[in-house]
C-alpha cells in the first residue's frame, strides 16, 4: 500500500516559505533604498563608480577634479515668450540681462559655476536695433536682402534675422572670457557642456559661446 501525502501539512509549510521569501525581498529593497543610492538622489552622498552624467541632478566639478552633488534644478518655462522683448520687461541677474522666466536658472548656474572655480560672464538680451546692426556687420552690408532675407547660416558668424534671435527675447546667453568668445577647448565650455542642460540651457553647436533655452 502506497502511503498518502499529508497535504494538510504541506500547504501551511509552503505558505510559510513564500511569506518568508517575500519578507526577505522587501527587507533587502528597503536596505538598498536607504543606502548610497538614495542618499545620492537626495544630495548627500555619491556612490563609487556612479555615472554622474546619467542622473537627473546637477554635477558640479571642483578644483580637485571631484564632483559635488546638488539637488534637482527646476527647468525654466519660457514656452509663451514673445520673440522680441523690450528692455523694460527684462531683469538683470548675475550680470546678465535676461527674460524673467530664465533668471532663476541663470542665477543658480552662475553661482554654482563660481563655486566650482569657473567664472561665467558675457551678454544676453539685445534689442532688435542691435540685431539689425549685427546683420549689417556680419551679413554683407546694409541692404534689405542682407538684413531681412539672407539665411543666418550665410552670415559670418551666423546671425539670426531681426525678430528671430533668442537674444531679443532674453532667452540666450553668449559667454566670454579673457580671450573673447569661449571656445570648445575652454574650461568655461567644458563646465557648461557638463552642467548647463540641467538648468534648461543648451548649446548651438556651431557657436560654443551661444547657449539658450532652445539650443538655437
Amino acid at each position: 500500500m502506497i502511503p498518502q501525502r499529508n497535504t494538510r501539512c504541506v500547504a501551511p509549510i509552503r505558505r510559510a516559505f513564500v511569506l518568508a521569501w517575500v519578507a526577505l525581498f522587501v527587507a533587502g529593497s528597503a536596505l538598498a533604498g536607504s543606502g548610497p543610492a538614495q542618499a545620492a538622489g537626495s544630495g548627500n552622498t555619491l556612490r563609487a563608480g556612479q555615472n554622474l552624467n546619467a542622473d537627473a541632478n546637477l554635477v558640479v566639478y571642483s578644483h580637485a577634479n571631484g564632483a559635488a552633488w546638488t539637488s534637482r534644478t527646476a527647468m525654466p518655462d519660457c514656452s509663451r515668450v514673445a520673440m522680441s522683448l523690450p528692455r523694460q520687461k527684462t531683469v538683470v541677474t548675475a550680470g546678465f540681462r535676461v527674460h524673467p522666466c530664465v533668471a532663476p536658472s541663470v542665477r543658480r548656474m552662475v553661482r554654482d559655476a563660481s563655486r566650482s572655480g569657473v567664472s561665467l560672464r558675457g551678454h544676453s538680451w539685445r534689442s532688435i536695433q542691435s540685431q539689425i546692426k549685427l546683420r549689417i556687420a556680419n551679413c554683407g552690408g546694409e541692404t534689405h536682402e542682407n538684413v531681412w532675407k539672407k539665411p543666418a547660416k550665410d552670415c559670418n558668424p551666423p546671425t539670426a534675422i531681426p525678430g528671430k534671435s533668442m537674444h531679443e527675447s532674453g532667452r540666450a546667453l553668449d559667454f566670454r572670457n579673457g580671450s573673447g568668445s569661449i571656445k570648445k577647448d575652454s574650461r568655461e565650455y567644458a563646465w557648461l557642456k557638463a552642467n548647463a542642460p540641467r538648468y534648461g540651457l543648451f548649446n548651438y553647436p556651431q557657436e560654443p559661446w551661444h547657449w539658450s533655452t532652445s539650443g538655437r
